[in-house]
């Protein structure tokens, strides 16, 4: 009222600024609505993915110094039951809880949390007196695609892999980005420690070939891999020469 008093008495009409004011807020609007219009449409909000960094380049040695092509497996044998590692296999990392020191879980769960993995299923393949190898058979390791710089590629060869011994846990490249099989169907099948070195031997196994209709069956599909590690080292060995050594004595992991 005070407001309307004021305007009549400098000879201004109450219901013309008001009207005035309704006009300019409604082109205020349908400027703002224009605006936008003309705006590029923002895509929503992606929620961050932890993405596991590719496994880097490894030094990869054939028999006697010779190279390795992934389509030129051994054929296969059994795992010599003399030093073949006990094979234990474990619902999740929780029921590592009470031999693995905290610090060393954690560590690990870090590592699993980074990878693809369906499920925290694993396989232990351990010997007192020796390191112990850590299969998580659910998830994947990936690696860059040789000849590119940077197409990321992984797959369910084998899974991922670690060496755990007294010096801590220990990465083992990506073994299928060298050894891989048909159908993802790579699986570490025994560990030994043959040459008794210390360093552990993987026994890689998966299909090479389809079998035609007539085929007895049999493993002549099935291609090994005999792979000693030492550290991004990778070493293959002659499962014939390896199995012909004399027995060795058992001895302690040197985390080499």
């Amino acid at each position: 009222m005070h407001t309307h008093s004021f305007l009549r008495r400098r000879g201004i009409n109450p219901k013309g600024v008001w009207l005035a004011a309704l006009v300019a807020l409604l082109a205020c609007l349908v400027a703002l609505a224009l605006w936008q219009q003309r705006m590029p449409e923002l895509p929503p909000p992606v929620a961050p993915v932890a993405t596991p960094s590719p496994d880097l380049d490894s030094e990869v040695i054939g028999v006697d110094g010779g190279s390795v092509r992934s389509y030129e497996s051994f054929p296969m044998m059994p795992v010599p039951s003399d030093h073949a590692f006990a094979i234990r296999e474990l619902a999740s990392l929780a029921d590592l809880a009470s031999e693995m020191p905290a610090v060393l879980r954690a560590n690990l769960a870090e590592k699993v949390a980074a990878l693809p993995c369906g499920s925290q299923r694993m396989k232990l393949f351990e010997r007192p007196g020796s390191a112990t190898l850590l299969n998580l058979t659910e998830c994947r390791r990936p690696w860059i695609e040789p000849g590119t710089e940077s197409r990321v590629v992984d797959n369910y060869n084998f899974g991922a892999l670690w060496i755990w011994d007294a010096n801590g846990l220990h990465d083992v490249p990506a073994l299928a980005r060298y050894f891989g099989f048909m159908y993802e169907s790579g699986a570490v099948i025994g560990v030994t420690d043959r040459n008794g070195n210390g360093r552990l031997e993987l026994w890689l196994s998966g299909t090479t070939c389809e079998p035609g209709e007539d085929d007895e069956p049999g493993d002549y599909c099935q291609g090994l891999w005999i792979v000693e590690v030492s550290g991004r080292r990778l070493q293959v060995l002659d499962p014939q020469k390896l199995v012909a050594l004399p027995t060795n004595p058992m001895k302690k992991s040197t985390g080499d």
